[in-house]
């Protein structure tokens, strides 16, 4: 072939099977050599492959270049070491890519599976284990009621006489005792009852007679057997003494009270209560105390003040002192001192005295209150005032003789036999 002018070869391959020999000394190139076009109107030669990727190869972490390079761009060749090859398993699985790459091995399992009676302990999984059950040919024996028979069958033991066998079910022939009828009393089935069957009992006495004995009543709709509301002629009547309250409740119709009558209540057991004393309560002022009382009503004591639980729908209320008044008009008024105000002022807020002269008084002042509702609480306190100033309260001693007598407030029961006019 000539090396003078251009040829053009158009081929789908094009094979050198021998040398290829380029620029003015036909060089046949180096081991490696590529032919790089040196432009235009200049002749080819050969030249080396330094072509480098646009964008450098960075190793990562366990990862590095042969060649000791930090990065890999195609320049040169090279080679990519790791340089960690070992794997961690846990305790119960191991990674060995040194001797089986392909394989995880497993251990054991996480419990362990324990076998009590069998003679193999305990098994984790880790090595190949057999389980051996053993049959000991347990044999068993019937007790009361329990029978075992043929082929290991268990069943109950029934006596065929008061209990049978009805299909696959057991059931009750009759009981093992009879019931016999007495006086008055018949069986439907005869005079003797077993159970094996449903019979009618039937009392032939339809008509018997009761008579009534002491305070016992009876008769009336349906033959009724009662207390007689009149009992006479009792010995004795006596409570529980359990510790179970116990009452006797009298009559409450209005003027129709229970009367008691020869009633002995002089035994010492008595237990007699305040209520039985007419006095429903009492305040007494015993050592020296004086009240200047003025034009505009005014509280004895704070002491004074007193509750009471109404017995009736009457009570009576007296103050006892030694009053100086010294010609003035003595007023005296009962005051309620949880409500805040006066009782009706006709009963509780009333004239008692006018001392015409210098004297020192003992005075007993009275209240008359009505129209109370029994079992209630009420609450009063004295209040006392004067025509002008000033008059005086003296009540009680520090323990001087012949001084002046103890203060005294109390409530009295008035009782329901109360005329008023």
């Amino acid at each position: 072939m000539s090396n003078t002018g251009v040829n053009n070869i158009s081929t789908t391959n094009f094979a050198v099977t021998n040398n290829v020999r380029v620029g003015p000394g036909l060089s046949p190139g180096e081991a490696g050599s590529v032919l790089t076009s040196n432009g235009e109107n200049l002749a080819v030669s050969w030249g080396t492959n330094n072509s480098v990727l646009p964008n450098a190869l960075t190793m990562g972490d366990n990862l590095s270049l042969l060649s000791g390079n930090p990065s890999f761009n195609g320049g040169v060749a090279d080679t990519i070491n790791g340089s960690d090859t070992t794997y961690q398993g846990s305790t119960t699985i191991d990674i060995d890519i040194a001797t089986s790459p392909d394989t995880i091995n497993v251990l054991k399992t996480p419990g362990t599976l324990t076998l009590t009676g069998a003679g193999v302990g305990t098994f984790d999984g880790a090595t190949n284990t057999t389980i051996n059950i053993t049959d000991t040919n347990t044999t068993y024996t019937g007790g009361d009621g329990i029978d075992i028979s043929g082929s290991d069958i268990i069943s109950v033991e029934f006596d065929n006489d008061t209990i049978i066998l009805d299909g696959t079910d057991l059931a009750v022939d009759h009981v093992p005792e009879y019931l016999t009828a007495g006086t008055n009393i018949s069986y439907s089935s005869g005079t003797t009852f077993n159970g094996s069957s449903a019979i009618t009992i039937s009392s032939t006495d339809t008509n018997t007679t009761y008579s009534a004995g002491d305070n016992i009543n009876v008769g009336g709709p349906g033959n009724q057997i009662s207390v007689d509301k009149t009992m006479t002629n009792q010995n004795n009547i006596q409570f529980e003494t359990n510790g179970t309250a116990t009452t006797i409740v009298g009559s409450d119709y209005p003027s129709a009270p229970t009367v008691c009558t020869y009633l002995d209540l002089s035994s010492t057991t008595n237990i007699s209560p305040s209520v039985v004393s007419p006095f429903l309560a009492t305040k007494v002022q015993q050592t020296y105390f004086v009240r200047t009382v003025g034009t505009a009503f005014i509280e004895y004591s704070s002491n004074f003040r007193t509750s009471f639980v109404a017995q009736s729908a009457n009570v009576l209320v007296e103050f006892q002192a030694v009053i100086a008044a010294y010609s003035k008009v003595f007023y005296g008024g009962l005051y309620d001192y949880v409500a805040g105000s006066f009782w009706t002022t006709p009963q509780t807020q009333t004239r008692f005295k006018y001392d015409n002269g210098v004297d020192q008084d003992p005075t007993t002042l009275y209240w008359y209150l009505t129209g109370l509702t029994a079992g209630t609480t009420y609450y009063i306190s004295p209040y006392f005032k004067s025509s002008s100033a000033s008059s005086y309260i003296y009540t009680g001693n520090s323990g001087t003789a012949n001084s002046f007598a103890p203060g005294i407030f109390r409530v009295s029961d008035g009782g329901e036999n109360v005329s008023v006019y």
